[in-house]
């Protein structure tokens, strides 16, 4: 046999090999990785033994979902960062009679049972309406003690010129107002609107094109646009930006046991946070640091690529 059929035949053998191990992987690894336009990536799944306690999602038409039927419209896993919406109960000024005054609330949302909490970068609390109160409390927060924050929006003409989005600002005085200080670990809030208070006589309520408060992504602006018009965008819901944790133990806890400890890439390392931990790959490399040899190279393409779930 001359060496250029041995070498023929080796090249045979090793695809076949090749296609052995991707069969393999196909069924090992028959997680589902995407729900309409959603990417799963681990420690989320659908199907048992497809994440990790507390990480479970589920896909009903084409939506996905998480524990309190919060929708998920996507992941990074770099930061880490979810951004969900929630579908919450609006107020419609036209329905109250603006003599009256009154509290009502504009928007719920709770986390619990879900592994995300609220993020305080990403976030801002935001209202939009003529002479309105609007403030949201919330006491599941980092330190379980009651919290909260207010901003009053007014308007400055009977022309209800509710103000234009520019970097997410406003003045107050323009239809609008907002708050960047959202509380540390909050999981829960209520938000409330007292519309027409104090029998303000200029711009009422009813003269509101829309009237809200919510929290919301600040990353949702994209653009100058009217608050009005960031309301009809997403039909009455908001885009909100949540960050999660693995467990509640701190890196150093975590690592002590290597068979509950999610950091499994090589080139992955831990992330402290302040509700326990999550990871991350190091300088240079990307992908999942939560599956063996998730974390490759920046740039680098892998022609197999099996992964191992817990």
């Amino acid at each position: 046999m001359t060496k250029k059929k041995k070498n023929e035949i080796c090249m045979c053998l090793l695809l076949l090999l090749l296609l052995a191990i991707s069969r393999a992987d196909s069924s090992i690894n028959s997680c589902t990785r995407r729900c309409g336009d959603v990417d799963i990536p681990f420690p989320f799944g659908i199907e048992s033994d497809c994440f990790l306690p507390g990480f479970h999602v589920f896909c009903n038409h084409s939506k996905l979902y998480s524990a309190g039927n919060i929708q998920i419209l996507n992941f990074s896993l770099v930061e880490p960062r979810a951004t969900i919406i929630q579908k919450n109960a609006h107020v419609h000024p036209q329905k109250y009679n603006n003599s009256t005054g009154g509290v009502y609330i504009s928007r719920e949302m709770d986390l619990t049972g879900s592994p995300f909490f609220f993020s305080i970068r990403d976030n801002i609390f935001a209202a939009a309406g003529c002479n309105v109160v609007a403030f949201f409390s919330s006491s599941n927060t980092l330190f379980n003690t009651p919290n909260g924050r207010a901003c009053v929006s007014l308007c400055n003409d009977t022309n209800y010129n509710i103000g234009v989005i520019s970097g997410y600002s406003c003045s107050g005085a323009d239809g609008c107002c907002r708050v960047t200080d959202i509380p540390l670990g909050m999981k829960q809030f209520t938000s409330y609107l007292i519309h027409d208070f104090a029998g303000f006589n200029g711009s009422t309520t009813q003269n509101s094109p829309c009237l809200f408060s919510s929290i919301l992504d600040v990353h949702s602006f994209n653009g100058t646009s009217r608050w009005c018009d960031l309301y009809k965008r997403y039909r009455g819901q908001f885009p909100v930006a949540v960050v999660w944790s693995i467990s509640n133990s701190s890196c150093e806890q975590a690592k002590l046991n290597p068979t509950t400890y999610a950091c499994l890439s090589r080139n992955s390392h831990c992330l402290q946070t302040y509700r326990g931990y999550t990871c991350g790959c190091n300088d240079a490399y990307e992908g999942n640091p939560y599956i063996e040899d998730g974390c490759n190279a920046k740039g680098a393409t892998r022609i197999i690529k099996i992964q191992f779930l817990r």
